[in-house]
């Protein structure tokens, strides 16, 4: 045997003891109360619906908002397009001989033609001008809170 093996050997020989002394002195309570971390409460409350674990937490926030809309009273809610009043930037405005004006809109990078009627998510397009779009805007929980909200055309900036 070499003296290399041999030194290896005292050492661990000389270490093992503070090892298995330190398992031994580690002895766990099984009643003791487990402290710190992240807890789970399985129960919910009264008012408390259990989330469904396959959907994510943005197509649960969407179903609250379709629902909310449904519940808030703005009418004819299931036929509505799903932009707001927020993301309509109105670039322009064509009259046509038979069909009549036409709004039209940059929604995301992408151009969009409306004619008076259309539903969107939160108003109502209610009239088109030469120079100017109405829409009929639902600011509150229910149909009575509504305002009118003018979109002008401002012709340098086409």
């Amino acid at each position: 045997m070499n003296w290399f093996t041999l030194s290896i050997m005292i050492c661990v020989g000389a270490f093992l003891p503070l090892f298995a002394q330190d398992s031994a002195d580690e002895q766990v309570d099984d009643n003791a109360p487990i402290t710190g971390g992240i807890t789970y409460n399985p129960r919910l409350d009264e008012n408390e619906k259990a989330r469904d674990p396959f959907k994510s937490p943005f197509e649960l926030e969407q179903e609250q908002q379709d629902q909310t809309g449904v519940n808030a009273g703005i009418p004819n809610q299931q036929n509505r397009l799903p932009q707001s009043i927020g993301e309509l930037d109105l670039k322009g405005i064509y009259l046509d001989a038979k069909t009549g004006y036409w709004a039209i809109f940059d929604i995301g990078g992408d151009y969009k033609w409306y004619q008076v009627g259309v539903l969107f998510r939160d108003a109502d397009l209610v009239n088109i001008t030469d120079n100017a779009v109405v829409f009929k805007h639902y600011t509150s929980e229910d149909s009575d809170h509504v305002r009118e909200v003018v979109k002008e055309l401002h012709r340098g900036e086409e």
